[in-house]
């Protein structure tokens, strides 16, 4: 069924689809890097602070896990044929549909387990943050090669390995964009969180930058197949837009703000704040613009069109990150003595 501008419905639920793996893949990925942290550290300060984050980011994991599932299942009975922007390799419906017994029981094992946390969190919190890491090292696993196995061809052919690759790298770019968004903004009540998210500020951006290599690794692997439209060149604007943000970002941006809580020095200004809410909506806007040209192959937009759409969903993730910082300041600071640590 048609919706608007060529999308379908199904393109829709299984960008969705890809789009909650992604977030609860990089949830699970980065969870379990702070709850390791966590049990390495010996400083009272930092292991409560490895622990807080990890924790908080198992509301991020839900929030994948129920778009992911939902999305995955409602796609079932319309699944069509997707290919990738610019490159005409089409998994067909057989391929697809090849792919939803191992599938749907993936699905059904990770909402089990994840309704098997939420109830620990409710009632036993100490067995909760126990269970945590390896809850997060599971799932990751798991949205890995759900993410990658979007079709079987029944071989390991080059386009095979395409579509593998060019699955599992949206936990590393697009997940992982989404979660060090989600970490700058709720770090903003705590000079404390401040010191420590703003420190994996170039970590996370190295992790990003393989994800994208890994994405053009895939692309190299079927170069006797491109196709040059408008929007395959639209795609290649947003990326050149988005290695020029993401150059700001680890650069002087994070620098900027490691230096503004290193040893309370002194606080970050709100010009640099409002660059590193600039540098993060885009970073989302891009990824995520990628990811629907990805799945929207039909879109009847022209370059300019595109264009104008970018922007207009630019400023609308810019006015939602000013909204969240609003909305945070709003509540008390956080420190060492809340419950919430």
């Amino acid at each position: 069924m048609e919706l608007i501008w060529g999308i379908h419905l199904n393109q829709v639920l299984l960008l969705l689809k890809q789009l909650g793996l992604a977030i609860l893949g990089a949830s699970a990925l980065w969870g379990f890097i702070f709850s390791i942290r966590d049990i390495r550290r010996h400083s009272s300060k930092n292991w409560i602070v490895d622990d807080w984050l990890s924790m908080k980011l198992f509301n991020l994991f839900l929030i994948g896990t129920a778009i992911s599932s939902l999305a995955f299942f409602l796609s079932l009975p319309t699944t069509r044929a997707l290919a990738h922007e610019g490159i005409s390799v089409a998994a067909t419906i057989p391929e697809i549909v090849s792919t939803f017994p191992l599938m749907i029981i993936l699905y059904i094992f990770l909402i089990l387990i994840t309704c098997i946390m939420i109830m620990l969190r409710a009632k036993k919190e100490e067995k909760f943050s126990y269970l945590l890491t390896p809850f997060y090292a599971i799932t990751f696993l798991m949205a890995f090669f759900m993410t990658s196995y979007s079709a079987w061809r029944g071989s390991f052919d080059s386009i095979q390995i395409f579509h593998f690759m060019h699955g599992f790298h949206s936990i590393f770019t697009l997940g992982s964009v989404i979660v060090l968004d989600f970490l700058f903004l709720i770090s903003n009540r705590s000079e404390l969180l401040k010191q420590h998210v703003y420190s994996l500020f170039p970590t996370i951006s190295k992790v990003v930058w393989v994800g994208l290599s890994f994405d053009f690794i895939s692309v190299f692997l079927i170069s006797k197949y491109f196709v040059v439209t408008e929007k395959f060149l639209f795609v290649q604007t947003v990326i050149t837009i988005l290695i020029i943000n993401g150059v700001l970002l680890s650069g002087p941006i994070a620098r900027k703000m490691m230096n503004s809580v290193k040893d309370q020095a002194h606080h970050i200004t709100a010009k640099w704040r409002r660059m590193g809410n600039i540098a993060g909506a885009l970073s989302i806007t891009s990824w995520l613009t990628i990811t629907v040209m990805d799945f929207f192959k039909g879109l009847r937009l022209d370059y300019k069109e595109l264009i104008f759409l970018y922007l207009g969903f630019f400023i609308f993730m810019f006015i939602g990150h000013l909204l969240f910082e609003y909305m945070e300041s709003r509540k008390a600071p956080l420190t060492l003595s809340n419950e919430e640590m």
